[in-house]
């Protein structure tokens, strides 16, 4: 312990009695009054560790990115060497926020994501990638922690250890494990039968020893590799994989410091713009689905319609035609039937009339005489009005 040091006198009879303060596997779960920060600062701080700090702002996400430097500037690590390693699609996003001394941001640039499933499951890749590269030369300690968030109180050397995990506040209460929102298909590398398990961590903030947190990343990763290949993603993506029975072993292998919801409650990871954002984009998509049906049924009734109306017109189109062709056929029977009937009335009066009609009669009278009243004209001597004359003859007599 530090010389001059001043800290309250620790006791073996005080202490929190409402909560488990240790683990069946003897490791210590940290609560507010369990711990004295004064004194475990002091500690750290003689080992003056290089503490990196992982999150990711890909695509809207970089508007989290000064709300959480600032606050990480007055609330994380305090009078640490701290380095904010921060993933991005948007580098000229970045904020420029006014750090301590010791404390920097280092940009890393990454793809852009279409989907927030996919940004989560890209962290375990680019942290193992930057982790092996880069960061190992740069930092002691790792903790990887989401964007959307601002801390609100201390966040100190309590937890540094070879491995922290932060219970998820929704279910540290859980009294049964068959409760927890483990990945139940037996299909994923995150499978968890009902009847194990033992806490359920949030991937909100997770750290420790460089090395032993490389070990941790990478193997989530690899997990969700295997998952992308057989076509199945994990429930909480590496949420899921990290509550995994085969990484509990892992972190079994150490000892593993376990902060309760003190601590998420420091960090104040913003669950509800979280769980609001995942619901709104459901609701954007289900939304989308609705319209896409509904565009469906529209053009498929608007097609039906027209397919009617077209059927409609056709055969509207195809009786007027045959109405048409009716009348039309009608007309000609009808006037084949007039012409027919005045031909047989025309060849019937030509029938009763004894021969052709006779042009005129003129009366008998001498040649050289005045024409008598009554009398129309004059013929020749040999003409006899009593015979019947065609009609040239009658031309010809008065031409």
């Amino acid at each position: 312990m530090e010389k001059g040091l001043k800290y309250d006198k620790p006791s073996v009879m005080k202490g929190r009695t409402d909560v488990n303060s240790i683990t069946n596997w003897n490791a210590p779960l940290v609560w507010e009054g369990t711990f004295d920060p004064v004194v475990i600062d002091s500690i750290y701080k003689k080992m003056d560790p290089r503490i990196a700090v992982i999150v990711f702002a890909v695509g809207k996400y970089t508007r989290f990115l000064k709300a959480f430097i600032e606050t990480g500037e007055k609330y994380f690590m305090v009078d640490f060497r701290v380095t904010y390693y921060i993933f991005t699609d948007h580098e000229d996003e970045v904020p420029k926020v006014q750090l301590a001394a010791g404390r920097k941001i280092t940009i890393l640039t990454v793809p852009s994501a279409t989907r927030w499933q996919d940004v989560v499951l890209g962290r375990m890749k680019w942290a193992t990638i930057a982790i092996d590269q880069q960061i190992r030369s740069e930092a002691d300690y790792v903790f990887m922690m989401d964007i959307d968030s601002t801390f609100r109180y201390r966040f100190g050397a309590e937890s540094l250890s070879r491995l922290s995990a932060v219970l998820h506040r929704g279910y540290y209460k859980t009294p049964d494990r068959a409760n927890f929102p483990y990945e139940r298909r037996p299909q994923s590398q995150a499978y968890i039968p009902i009847d194990e398990g033992d806490y359920y961590y949030t991937a909100a903030v997770w750290g420790g020893y460089l090395e032993d947190m490389y070990t941790l990343v990478k193997y989530c990763y690899e997990q969700s590799k295997i998952d992308e290949k057989n076509n199945i993603e994990a429930a909480w993506q590496e949420e899921s994989h990290l509550n995994n029975e085969s990484v509990t072993w892992i972190l079994y292998r150490y000892p593993l410091t376990i902060s309760q919801i003190q601590l998420a409650l420091r960090y104040q990871l913003a669950l509800r713009y979280q769980l609001a954002l995942r619901y709104q984009l459901a609701l954007r998509n289900q939304l989308a689905f609705r319209n896409q049906l509904a565009l469906r049924n529209q053009l498929a009734f608007r097609n039906q319609l027209a397919f009617r109306n077209q059927l409609a017109f056709r055969n509207q189109l195809a009786f007027r035609n045959q109405l048409a062709f009716r009348n039309q056929l009608a007309f000609r029977n009808q006037l084949a039937f007039r012409n027919q009937l005045a031909f047989r009335n025309q060849l019937a009066f030509r029938n009763l009339t004894p021969g052709i009609e006779e042009f005129r009669r003129l009366r008998s009278h001498v040649k050289g005489a005045e024409i008598l009243e009554g009398n129309d004209g004059m013929l020749g001597d040999n003409f006899r009005p009593t015979q019947p004359l065609s009609d040239r003859s009658v031309r010809a007599a008065f031409q």
